[in-house]
């Protein structure tokens, strides 16, 4: 296992959080919580049928785990009632509130919201979107945050670059074609994202690469052109306050100390 998980999970367990697993119907899930409380990472709630759970962990120790159902939760109507409040503007109806706090992914977000969760986890089953559509009803984004975006870690190991190898390459699951100022929002996002990750202060991060996508097209192209115009001066100088540079990179190797910026279909 790679010394950045291990980081990770040591932190997790100085600062034990409640997760939510929201498909919990799901082997995988069942066998990923049963993992995480024998190592002690995070306090586990996993949602979905009593029955068909307890039949997915034979074998399996979840005896720590809180198991939730929201369909017959004594919980789902207060949470529908919460909901109905946040979306009547926008035609909810308290039938349908409570119709949806039905669904696992939003019982799940809407404890985060109440606080009876520090996260929730899916996506084994679901697609992103599903996955994104309660976060972004319930939770909305951070303070600050335009676009939602997302990355992947990789982790390269005996690597000089990056941090110790560590990586992270956006935005390569939601926004295809970002404009310009997307580029530059899913960069300042990452540069955040990053920091938190690998747990280091002001001046971890020396580049943020700004990745045309391409190494077939010319310097001159529209890739290379959004990329430029994402460079453009901010109100709020973000890559000032975060400690790095900003830098394009055309069929270049990576900067070292730098996580990456990536977009388009390449």
């Amino acid at each position: 296992m790679s010394k950045f998980l291990d980081r990770i999970k040591e932190r997790a367990k100085q600062d034990k959080k409640t997760i939510v697993l929201a498909e919990g119907e799901d082997i995988r899930t069942v066998q990923a919580a049963d993992m995480i409380l024998k190592e002690g990472i995070a306090n586990i709630i996993l949602l979905g049928n009593k029955n068909k759970i307890a039949e997915l962990a034979m074998g399996l120790d979840i005896s720590q785990a809180t198991i939730l159902d929201p369909e017959t939760d004594e919980r789902r109507q207060e949470f529908a009632d919460k909901f109905y409040e946040m979306r009547k503007a926008k035609g909810m109806t308290p039938e349908k509130a409570y119709e949806t706090m039905g669904n696992a992914l939003y019982f799940g977000v809407m404890m985060v919201k109440l606080g009876l969760a520090d996260g929730q986890v899916a996506g084994a089953v679901n697609s992103t979107s599903n996955v994104l559509r309660p976060c972004l009803q319930i939770l909305k984004t951070a303070p600050g945050t335009k676009l939602v975006s997302a990355f992947f870690v990789m982790v390269v190991p005996d690597c000089e670059y990056g941090h110790n190898g560590t990586f992270i390459y956006a935005d390569s699951g939601l926004n295809e074609n970002p404009d310009a100022d997307g580029v530059s929002d899913i960069a300042i996002s990452s540069a955040h994202s990053f920091k938190t990750l690998t747990g280091r202060g002001r001046g971890t991060i020396r580049t943020v690469v700004l990745d045309s996508g391409s190494q077939l097209e010319s310097p001159g192209s529209f890739s290379m052109f959004l990329v430029s115009r994402a460079l453009a001066p901010r109100p709020v100088s973000s890559s000032e306050a975060l400690g790095w540079d900003p830098a394009i990179c055309f069929n270049q190797p990576r900067p070292r100390g730098c996580c990456s910026l990536k977009f388009g279909n390449s």
